[in-house]
Formats: structure tokens, C-alpha cells, sequence
């Protein structure tokens, strides 16, 4: 009995002294971090707070650390100059979910709970849970999983598109059919006029003519119809003066060619009649004057020299002809040379209406409009 006297009177001036030491700065810590602290039935700290730094009398304090999705942990802690540190680890009360899909970007509901691919999610353990695609572009497939407490469960989710017809056609501004390249949200998928099974979520079309430029549409398609897209497409400024110029040197190369043509002709006709006239004028000689052709066959009945003016003057006739196809022929090379000239110089003339589509076409001349 005396010595447990004597025991319980040092343990009571041991807490005497305690009581009467100076407070202490106790640090507070979770793993996870940002668990409030309760000490003694009061919070102290909430949760998420960065720093938990607690002043409190040495002694023994009732602990209590919390943690959504984590279980509550409480102890009795001994707190003196020597302890000044609480640093506790959590155990987790749930499980974890991680979905992915393919392709990714997907509206998955978990319960009532929607989420976009990939995700990972905590979910109550040892409770059934619905993971079902919920999204417009991909047909609604899904799985039921449950899980233990700390467990990850892993989901993959594969899903169709959802398909949409699409019909497509291009036309100028003169209401003119095009064959042009269609590219669906930047992939090609063929000529106009033409129709295309697309995904019903498909944001965009482009389509792109080799000479009336190109177009960018949003789409907004329905299902289970038929969706019309008409596109008319207008000849870009930089690809119509590019023509038109183009068109210029060809007129003025042409010009030049046609005119140098004729020239050559109209010579060649003037040496070849020169020819036939000294001809003629060699069978006048030696039937003794200047004669024409007409008397020249009058004054002799010798076939050899009546067949060399008749060879002599055919010449001359067919050099005359050929003379004036010459003329007509540089006058052609005269038009087209300022011609040229004025369509390389003044791309806003009205041959701007004129079109070459070699690629589409077979290189023939396409008149648009009406002068």
C-alpha cells in the first residue's frame, strides 16, 4: 500500500509538472495530405489546408484525423517537446475505377456521374456500378463492375460510331456542276457529286476545286437521314488574274507566231510568183515581145512552150493565192499581238471569262457565262 502510494503521488506531480511546462507548436500531417485534425473534440484544422500547425499543452490529447474516402483514424498521442510531429498514413475506404476508350475523348456515365474518356474515378466499394457510354457519336455500350476496398478495376471501352449519310455537290457560281475533293473533319473521302457514309458527330467539310478555290462548312447531321450539302464555290482573285495572265502570254505567243507565219507565206508567194513572171517572160522573149499569157498561146501552136505557160502562169495564180493567205494570216498575228499584251496587262478584262481545266476537262475551253 505504501508503494503504491508513493507511485501515485509521483505520476500526479509528474502531470503537475506537465501542466505547468509551456505550450508546444505541434506539427499536423496526413498521407494522403488535407485530412481536418479534431483534437479533443474540436477541429482544429479543415480539410485541404496546406500547413496544420496546432499549439497545445504537453500531455495526452485525443487525436482524430478525417479524409473523404478515407477511413477515420483516432488515437490517444502523448504530446511533449520530444514529440512535436504527428505525421499519420490514411487507410482508403474506396475503390478505384480507371475507363479508357477508343478512340478517347468519350461520354461515359459512371451511375449518375458523367465523365470524359480517359478517367479514373473513386467508387464505393462492394457496390455494383454502371459504366455506359453516353454519347451521341458511338452506339451505348457499357459493363457492371464492383470492387474491394483499396482495388483498382480497370475498364476498356470499345464503342461503334454512330453512321450518318451524307450527300455532297459542288456547283460554280453559275450554277455549273463541279467535280471537286471533299475532306471530312481533314480526311478525304472523295469527288462531288457523291455520297458519303460519315460519323454522325463529323464537325466539318471541305471542299476544294483546282480552280474555284475551296470552301470550309460546319455540319450538323441528323440520323437516319439523308443529309444534302450543297457547296457553291467561287473562283478565287489570285486564281482568276493567274488565268487570265496565263491566257496573255499564250494570246501573245500566239500572236507572234501567227504573224511570223504570215510573213514567211507572203514571201515565199512574192519569190514564187517573181519565178513564174521571168518564166513567162523568157517564152515572150523568144516569140519576140512582151506579151501577156493570154497572147503568148495565141502567137505559137508549139505544145512544148504552150505547156510552159501554162506551168508558168498556174505558178504565178497559185502565188497570188497564197500571198493573200499570208496577209490574212499576219493580219491574225497583228490582232492577237496587242491582245496578248492587254491580257497580260489588264487582268479585269472581260477574256477573264474564259477558263482552261486541263486536269479535269482534257485541256478543252470552258466558257462561263454569257459576254
Amino acid at each position: 500500500d505504501k508503494i503504491e502510494a508513493a507511485i501515485n503521488q509521483s505520476e500526479q506531480a509528474s502531470t503537475q509538472n506537465l501542466k505547468g511546462d509551456e505550450s508546444i507548436i505541434v506539427s499536423f500531417q496526413s498521407q494522403p495530405k488535407g485530412a481536418a485534425v479534431i483534437v479533443d473534440q474540436v477541429q482544429r484544422c479543415s480539410e485541404k489546408q496546406t500547413k496544420c500547425m496546432i499549439e497545445l499543452k504537453p500531455g495526452t490529447h485525443q487525436i482524430e484525423m478525417a479524409l473523404p474516402d478515407y477511413f477515420i483514424r483516432k488515437e490517444s498521442v502523448m504530446i511533449s517537446k520530444k514529440y512535436d510531429q504527428v505525421l499519420w498514413t490514411l487507410d482508403p475506404n474506396f475503390t478505384t475505377l480507371n475507363v479508357q476508350s477508343e478512340p478517347s475523348g468519350i461520354q461515359v456515365r459512371v451511375n449518375q456521374a458523367s465523365e470524359t474518356t480517359p478517367f479514373s474515378q473513386r467508387i464505393p466499394p462492394n457496390q455494383s456500378q454502371k459504366v455506359i457510354v453516353n454519347d451521341p457519336c458511338y452506339e451505348s455500350v457499357g459493363k457492371q463492375v464492383i470492387g474491394k476496398v483499396g482495388q483498382t478495376i480497370e475498364v476498356k471501352l470499345n464503342p461503334s460510331k454512330v453512321y450518318a449519310v451524307l450527300k455532297v455537290s459542288a456547283i460554280d457560281d453559275h450554277g455549273g456542276s463541279l467535280e471537286a475533293e471533299v475532306a471530312i473533319d481533314g480526311q478525304d473521302v472523295g469527288q462531288t457529286p457523291n455520297r458519303f457514309k460519315v460519323g454522325l458527330c463529323a464537325r466539318h467539310i471541305t471542299v476544294q476545286h483546282p480552280i474555284h478555290g475551296m470552301k470550309k462548312m460546319d455540319l450538323n447531321l441528323k440520323k437516319g437521314k439523308v443529309n444534302p450539302v450543297q457547296v457553291i464555290l467561287d473562283e478565287s482573285e489570285d486564281i482568276r488574274q493567274a488565268r487570265i495572265n496565263r491566257w496573255g502570254w499564250i494570246t501573245l505567243l500566239s500572236g507572234v507566231l501567227v504573224f511570223g507565219a504570215g510573213i514567211y507565206t507572203m514571201i515565199s508567194a512574192a519569190n514564187d510568183a517573181d519565178l513564174a513572171i521571168d518564166e513567162g517572160n523568157q517564152v515572150s522573149a523568144l516569140l519576140g515581145g512582151n506579151l501577156g499569157w493570154t497572147e503568148l498561146r495565141q502567137v505559137t501552136n508549139d505544145s512544148t512552150l504552150i505547156t510552159q505557160i501554162n506551168q508558168a502562169q498556174n505558178k504565178y495564180n497559185e502565188a497570188q493565192s497564197l500571198y493573200q493567205v499570208g496577209g490574212v494570216v499576219t493580219l491574225v498575228g497583228v490582232i492577237l499581238l496587242p491582245l496578248g499584251y492587254y491580257l497580260i496587262d489588264s487582268p479585269n478584262s472581260f477574256l477573264s471569262r474564259i477558263q482552261i481545266a486541263p486536269s479535269l476537262q482534257g485541256g478543252t475551253v470552258v466558257w462561263k457565262g454569257e459576254w
